[in-house]
């Protein structure tokens, strides 16, 4: 539950002690052992409620790209873009379709503005590929995980102290700060009996 999870954050006299392993992890001591987070995976359940929220919120910003984004699609992608184009605008995207078979992208949602828009758009048309149903119900839902995932992968990089602070606030500020959206784990707590044991 909640309160179990706030007995995870390490506490002040700890709050300087904190590890990034392989541009992966953040390691730091809590009470029971030390926790490891999956940096990836926080960045993608921090970005999907964020723009869940936003959306819900009706409070969605869209940031305007420097320079508009063209994209080239083939017939069936563009006909799975017209159909997503209300659930994308709503969410935060600038987007004019041409007649040509064109997409230009003028904005994103601003929770994603360092992420590529060109590959956002393609992330989200090679799930609908893989798998329609996401547009079939809780499309904003489907689009925020799928754009979350995508987008997280680029956070895999060197932090400073204060980025992995900002990291670990923002996680357990979330709902639900242990799992994605599909499951997948995201903090992993290493008991202190269990690493005196690995030394026999």
């Amino acid at each position: 539950g909640r309160d179990k999870e706030k007995e995870l954050l390490p506490n002040e006299h700890a709050s300087e002690k904190l590890f990034q392993f392989k541009n992966a992890f953040v390691i730091t001591p809590v009470k029971s052992g030390l926790m490891i987070i999956h940096i990836a995976r926080a960045h993608e359940r921090i970005l999907f409620e964020s723009l869940l929220r936003s959306f819900e919120n009706d409070s969605i910003v869209s940031q305007k790209t420097l320079f508009p984004v063209e994209i080239q699609l083939t017939s069936e992608d563009f006909e799975q873009l017209k159909r997503s184009y209300s659930a994308l605008s709503e969410l935060g995207f600038d987007i004019d379709l041409n007649t040509d078979e064109r997409a230009k992208v003028n904005g994103i949602p601003a929770v994603l503005s360092d992420a590529n828009p060109k590959q956002l758009i393609e992330a989200l048309l090679v799930q609908i590929k893989d798998d329609d149903a996401v547009l079939a119900s809780n499309m904003h839902e489907n689009f925020a995980e799928i754009l979350a995932k995508k987008t997280s992968l680029t956070y895999v990089k060197p932090l400073a102290l204060e980025e992995m602070h900002y990291l670990i606030n923002q996680l357990f500020a979330c709902s639900m700060p242990n799992f994605t959206k599909n499951g997948r784990k995201i903090i992993e707590i290493v008991k202190t009996d269990d690493i005196v044991k690995m030394f026999g």
